[in-house]
């Protein structure tokens, strides 16, 4: 993940089991549109959010716990942008398949 050109996070590419499972069902709708997930929506999902960190970055590495210590809100909105694109991107690989 980038902010401002540098690298902020390694994020490891999900298989498409991990990603099947990455966007809870409530949030799908806004895979294209990560910024209008509304707060209480994002809330209901917090703890699944920071566990999905700890499961896909690689770098740095950190636990559930860990992340949600350390995280800001502006940091998980870069992450589930990150995750939408990747989504988007495994869709588009298998229409074309």
């Amino acid at each position: 993940m980038l902010w401002k050109g540098k690298a902020i996070a390694w994020v490891r590419r999900p298989s498409m089991k991990q990603l099947k499972g990455l966007i809870p069902p409530e949030v799908a709708k806004y895979v294209n549109k990560p910024k209008a997930v509304p707060e209480e929506l994002g809330k209901k999902y917090e703890k699944f959010f920071y566990e999905k960190m700890a499961e896909m970055i690689a770098v740095p590495e950190r636990t559930a716990e860990e992340w949600e210590e350390k995280v800001n809100v502006w940091f998980i909105r870069k992450f589930w942008e990150h995750i939408a694109n990747v989504a988007q991107l495994m869709e588009g690989q298998i229409e074309g398949f």
